[in-house]
């Protein structure tokens, strides 16, 4: 077993090596070795951190090297891609650890299993906080207080940010603080005032309580580390070599310091060749001081940095309906658990911007002032551009810094010389709300989550007020709602603290793509009813994602009367085996499939994760032959499922032996089975009583 980190592979120059050699590298006692061995073992590959790859991973057009020679010298590009698809030692296994971000990296055709580890629920997130605090009055203080701000709560799911959290919220209490915060631009703030204050007592021996002080005694060097956060997030990097800090004006000597004296934000570690790698604390942390330097840039006026971000602005200004910002190019994604997309680069040069308005009558003064609300805008389609979703919390960041009460807080690091513009919250919302272009390329309603967090940033509560009138209103089946706005109530359910009993789409009067929209809610409700609303197979993916969540509280779907065929029962069949699914209840009358789903639906009864006791197949085409693959999975030990209808199902008396040889199995729960209006005749019940008179047979109710 080898573990090869992809920061220390970043260090290893470019030149020619074989993996062997490779392998040699980080583990010298190799060099003696006879290479054939790795053919008579079995060898597992742990590559940890995609997301920290710096290494260009060309699968399209790579040089191939020979299955067995592990000594073929290429470039470490080749090797690992040869290893990856397994042009290279295929009888290896190799597993590798990444942020979702950065999945895309690897061809879906080359990858066999995803495992995705979602961090706390929601019981885990208080038994953190009660593990961490002694104080049990204080600990139920800070509990309610998450609670009670759900963007707070949600976040919860990430440890650090419990840590975080704990960390500033105790601090706060014990001093009594009446403004406990409620965002988390103000929780940010505080933490970073914190650990200032922290390293003036470790180091000093003073406890500083002004702030403004606190920062502006550390402005320069903390000015250097945000900007060090800021490009790096541009280039997609979470982890910074020498060259990175030097870019920065950090020596290497004052990247020591920074670690030292700063120990709970910035790190460094030493690494193969004996070389240094920093990181921040947490990536939200990177984001969080990126904000900062954008808006330490609005106040410079450095341009540099503000062009490529006015630039997106004034396109918006000009024409907010205009596709200009996805390359068609761009639109690859990956299915599945991983939920991921190609990512799109951001690092974009100056040049490359100034191209797309090059020639135009409206082309900059370079000389002129760049406003708030164009670096706003900017960053807002900056972030809808990145097909990676990396740059969403630094957008909710840079809008809540942008924010007076904000600015106070990080008084002494920032100017308090600009405010928030109601401009950019009314982009925000034509984004959530209208059907444009750039929600439309790609899963809107995460987009629309997103910017509704965003809003939420900003104290802007006016989409959620807009959908509460609707739901109080008494003609809600004459007024429609519009995708956008379905949107909208899919975030409210999803935030919201309570679980909903039950979720019925055909409630609201909308349009396909309005359903659509809502389906991310159904993760927040026991009972979902998605009857008749025209859906075809494809929404199955979305729906197998829900049953994939960790947080999903769903145990009925109801999917009746939609065209979903064979296709999307398989894709439904992969989120009923998810070891999260909690599904006990099933409904798909009459949704046009036939026998063939039926070996899929069979695999999903005898997965020792299904939950599933009621299964209702009725009205679909399963003939004897989707029977006997259902018969199947029906006599497997693992199979919990205790009522089955296949009513007007178009089978014969011959589906009838394997159905009695179920009522026969010692393995059969099945309490109640309904068999109406198919064309069993004499043999076909005769057949049956065989298994209804077994010892083993539990039936209680047959039609």
């Amino acid at each position: 077993m080898f573990v090869l980190p992809f920061r220390e592979l970043n260090l290893i120059e470019d030149n020619q090596y074989s993996l062997h050699e490779l392998l040699c590298v980080f583990h010298p006692g190799l060099k003696d070795l006879d290479p054939k061995i790795f053919e008579e073992h079995k060898v597992v590959f742990i590559f940890d951190g995609l997301d920290e790859s710096r290494i260009a991973l060309d699968f399209s057009n790579r040089k191939k090297l020979c299955k067995s020679d592990i000594t073929m010298t290429s470039s470490i590009s080749a090797l690992m891609t040869n290893l990856f698809s397994g042009d290279l030692l295929p009888s290896a296994r190799i597993w590798i650890t990444c942020r979702p971000a950065a999945a895309h990296k690897i061809p879906p055709k080359y990858i066999s299993r995803v495992t995705e580890i979602q961090g706390f629920n929601d019981p885990q997130k208080e038994e953190y906080f009660r593990k961490r605090i002694s104080d049990q009055d204080q600990v139920q203080k800070i509990i309610s207080h998450i609670k009670t701000t759900r963007s707070l709560h949600i976040m919860c799911h990430i440890p650090v940010f419990c840590w975080i959290s704990s960390t500033v919220l105790q601090e706060i209490v014990n001093q009594g603080h009446t403004e406990i915060p409620k965002t988390l631009t103000e929780m940010y703030s505080h933490f970073l005032i914190t650990q200032v204050n922290r390293k003036k007592e470790k180091y000093e021996g003073k406890d500083e309580t002004d702030p403004e002080e606190l920062l502006e005694s550390n402005r320069t060097n903390l000015l250097k580390l945000a900007e060090l956060a800021f490009n790096q997030l541009m280039k997609k990097n979470v982890m910074f070599y020498e060259e990175d800090l030097r870019e920065c004006g950090i020596d290497v000597p004052e990247a020591s310091v920074y670690s030292g004296v700063f120990t709970e934000i910035f790190r460094e570690e030493c690494v193969i060749y004996q070389r240094k790698v920093y990181s921040f604390v947490h990536l939200s942390f990177q984001e969080f001081l990126a904000a900062v330097y954008l808006i330490h840039c609005y106040e410079t006026q450095n341009t540099k940095v503000l062009r490529q971000f006015e630039e997106l602005s004034r396109k918006y200004l000009d024409d907010p309906y205009d596709d200009f910002y996805y390359d068609s190019s761009d639109s690859e994604s990956i299915s599945g658990s991983i939920n991921s997309e190609m990512c799109y680069d951001l690092s974009e040069s100056e040049s490359s911007v100034d191209n797309s308005y090059r020639g135009k009558s409206h082309c900059r003064d370079l000389n002129k002032h760049v406003s708030l609300k164009e670096v706003l805008i900017g960053a807002v389609y900056k972030a809808i551009k990145s097909q990676t979703r990396h740059l969403y919390l630094f957008l909710r960041f840079l809008l809540g810094i942008s924010l007076k009460s904000n600015q106070r807080l990080l008084q002494g690091l920032l100017n308090q010389t600009h405010t928030h513009s109601e401009e950019v919250t009314k982009c925000i919302k034509r984004l959530i709300k209208e059907q444009s272009n750039l929600l439309r390329r790609s899963p809107s309603t995460e987009r629309a989550i997103n910017m509704f967090l965003c809003l939420s940033e900003v104290n802007d509560q006016s989409l959620s007020r807009e959908i509460q009138e609707y739901l109080q209103s008494e003609n809600q089946s004459e007024k429609q709602l519009s995708p956008g706005q379905c949107s909208v109530l899919a975030c409210m359910l999803l935030t919201s603290e309570e679980v909903l009993e039950e979720l019925d789409l055909k409630k609201y009067n909308t349009s396909v793509e309005g359903y659509r929209r809502l389906i991310p809610a159904v993760t927040a409700c026991r009972r979902a009813v998605l009857v008749g609303c025209n859906f075809t197979w494809s929404v199955c993916n979305e729906l197998a994602s829900v049953l994939k969540s960790v947080n999903s509280s769903l145990k009925e779907l109801d999917l009746s009367e939609n065209e979903l065929w064979d296709g999307g029962v398989k894709l439904l069949s992969e989120g009923l085996k998810s070891s999260h699914c909690k599904l006990e209840k099933l409904r798909l009358v009459g949704c046009n499939f036939t026998g063939y789903s039926c070996s899929d639906l069979s695999s999903v009864l005898e997965s020792v994760n299904s939950s599933l006791k009621e299964l209702d197949l009725s009205e679909n085409e399963l003939r004897d032959d989707g029977v006997k693959k259902l018969s199947k999975g029906l006599k497997s030990s693992h199979c919990k499922l205790e009522k089955l209808r296949l009513v007007g199902c178009n089978f014969t008396s011959f589906s009838c032996s394997g159905l009695s040889s179920v009522l026969e199995s010692v393995n059969s729960s099945l309490k109640e089975l309904d068999l109406s209006e198919n064309k069993l005749r004499d043999y076909g019940v005769k057949k049956l009583s065989d298994g209804l008179k077994s010892s083993h047979c539990k039936l209680e109710k047959l039609r």
